[in-house]
């Protein structure tokens, strides 16, 4: 095989890696490479490294092609007996045809030789190819060699200060990826340019005590976004790093303030933090100067509780950003408000088209309709992003039918703007509508995992292709997690199509999520078969739980419930005759009595959590 000539693909590949590393394993696998790993791994580089030690053959492997093609840079180090390897110039030759087909990067690291050896093959390069015996690949290999000489690189020779030339590597690194990743990470985001005009003198500044910027916006606006910009294009040059996302839903859980620190505090240190709140770790934190962005505050004391009056927490030059749709959460606490507006006209139409049509400019029959979409919208960026996900690939007729639908709305307003996210909900099948009903009223911010046991994989694939549902990704220490999230104003929209249709009867309400009114529907027995899901997660003022009694036949009524969650400890005082044969998830924490009820037959049951149920003996008799 040539392996000029050869490539796995002739289109560009998606960046799997960060970083791939090209050595000679001989001369600085246990020295210069380990480190140099371990530093990428520490800034969370995500690195492509070779660890066999076993006998190579001629050729490298498709497997180590494919790593290449997919890595975003390569980092050569050319070593004393880097051209003794024909695998390791074959790896170089490789290296420079993606960066010149695939526009990927390279950094060379002369290790203990001089450049001009390289170039011009002397000293044991001369030696290396006067051995070779595969004299077909000279040619390649020496062109190879000098194009590399000729990319701006580092020279490492005193190895007596390798931690200072590794902390420089790093940080090139970090500049090139994070200039890569940006001008990509753009693409889609009208408008943006301008706001990290407007914010990023604040970011750069230099100065001596902590800075936070609140950004100050309605749902939907953008915050979340830009602050995620201005987190990958400046958080690299501080030492510590985290993006703390649903601030306000993860608080609201119990411990959730824990919960929330123990995450910032671990991707701060880059290592697992067990209490955030022990002398030793505040030092620690205290320490480094950090960049943290907190999304979604709706309280001043979340932003005191997480990081301190104002940042004191951290160390003296480091940035907070903080997004809020509250403004009185940043008063007391930002040392600037950014109050982010909705897009011009010419960003809304641009956002709308690429979502709808996968180009800025749509037929001349189109272009009425979207201007009439840009009156309710609004410039509301998630507005125009999910209607026009909504819109694309339809017939004309179908965009009047459904704009007609919108008329009579106060343009621009809030209802407006749920109206068209609803125009998306209305359009979806029944299962579809009963899954983004879950994960709206009961299942936002589980684990994607777990939610793919109770919902089927093809519908989250399809409501997060109709933008109604994310998967976020989150790294706690080396910890990597999916879960499922949603935009506040699209929950919102379906709690409120299930408020809606229950005519404002609690006992009629389909899902129920609140505590109160878990609470009001169980004590009094009011449920009735339209409930699918009840949630009771209800903890008193002072962490005092409020005592709930329930009836023997409660559940009776409630004979389609699918989801049943109770946190907290309910009473049983005369027993309990029945549960639904539909649950397919049952979390009932503390459970009061020794089985469950004898008829109930669990053959629908996927998830069954009984934790902290000291009482239980059995959970049924028998095989069911």
């Amino acid at each position: 095989m040539d392996l000029v000539a050869s490539s796995s693909s002739s289109s560009k590949p998606s960046w799997k890696y960060d970083v791939f590393i090209s050595f000679r394993g001989e001369d600085t696998r246990w020295k210069f490479i380990s480190h140099l790993h371990a530093a990428f791994c520490r800034a969370k580089i995500k690195t492509y490294i070779d660890e066999e030690d076993l006998q190579r053959g001629d050729e490298i492997s498709p497997a180590l092609m494919k790593a290449i093609e997919e890595s975003n840079t390569a980092v050569v180090v050319l070593s004393e007996n880097y051209a003794n390897s024909s695998w390791c110039l074959d790896e170089l030759v490789h290296i420079l045809k993606c960066k010149r087909e695939y526009g990927s990067q390279v950094l060379p690291i002369f290790y203990d030789v001089d450049p001009s050896d390289v170039r011009n093959q002397r000293g044991s390069y001369a030696t290396a190819f006067a051995e070779a015996t595969q004299l077909h690949k000279l040619d390649s290999w020496r062109a190879a060699l000098r194009e590399a000489t000729n990319l701006a690189g580092w020279v490492v020779k005193d190895t007596r200060n390798e931690s200072i030339f590794l902390k420089k590597i790093v940080n090139d690194i970090l500049k090139k990826l994070h200039g890569m990743s940006l001008s990509c990470d753009l693409k889609g985001l009208f408008g943006i340019e301008k706001h990290i005009e407007q914010t990023k003198s604040f970011v750069l500044i230099l100065a001596k005590d902590v800075r936070i910027l609140g950004i100050w916006g309605m749902g939907g606006i953008g915050k979340t976004t830009l602050a995620r910009v201005l987190f990958n294009k400046f958080s690299h040059f501080y030492e510590g790093r985290c993006f703390l996302s649903n601030v306000r839903e993860k608080s609201k859980n119990p411990d959730g303030f824990r919960v929330l620190k123990v995450e910032l505090f671990s991707e701060l240190l880059n290592r697992e933090v067990h209490d955030p709140d022990s002398p030793f770790e505040r030092n620690c934190v205290r320490r480094i100067d950090v960049f943290a962005v907190l999304d979604d505050v709706s309280h001043e004391r979340q932003l005191t509780d997480l990081v301190g009056d104002r940042g004191g927490s951290f160390g003296p030059r480091s940035i907070i950003i903080v997004t809020t749709r509250d403004k009185r959460a940043l008063i007391h606490q930002a040392s600037n408000i950014y109050e982010l507006d909705g897009l011009n006209r010419d960003d809304a139409l641009g956002l709308f088209h690429w979502h709808a049509f996968k180009e800025t400019s749509p037929t001349p029959d189109f272009n009425e309709l979207s201007e009439q979409v840009m009156d309710y919208a609004k410039g509301n960026p998630l507005a125009l992003k999910i209607s026009g996900d909504f819109f694309r690939g339809r017939e004309i007729e179908d965009w009047k039918s459904l704009l007609e639908r919108l008329k009579g709305t106060s343009i621009g307003d809030e209802d407006s703007i749920h109206k068209i996210l609803k125009i998306s909900y209305d359009e979806l099948r029944k299962d579809e509508k009963d899954a983004f009903l879950d994960i709206a009223c009961c299942f936002r911010g589980y684990s994607k995992d777990f939610v793919e046991r109770l919902v089927d994989v093809t519908i989250i694939k399809d409501l997060v292709d109709k933008s109604l549902v994310r998967l976020e990704i989150t790294q706690i220490w080396l910890v990597v997690n999916v879960y499922i999230e949603m935009h506040d104003l699209v929950q919102e929209m379906g709690r409120k199509v299930v408020c809606e249709s229950s005519g404002g009867d609690l006992g009629k309400l389909c899902w129920i999520w609140n505590a109160e009114d878990a609470y009001t529907v169980l004590h009094n027995n009011i449920g009735t078969e339209k409930i699918e899901a009840i949630f009771l997660d209800w903890y008193g003022e002072g962490g005092c739980e409020t005592q709930l009694d329930l009836p023997q036949d409660v559940f009776k009524k409630m004979f389609n419930s699918r989801l049943l969650r109770f946190s907290n400890k309910v009473f049983l005082p005369e027993g309990f005759d029945y549960l639904p044969n539909k649950l397919k998830y049952l979390e009932w924490m503390r459970y009061p009595l020794k089985s469950l009820p004898k008829n109930f037959n669990p053959r629908n049951l996927v998830v069954l959590d009984m934790r902290c149920s000291g009482e239980l003996e059995q959970l049924w008799d028998g095989v069911k």
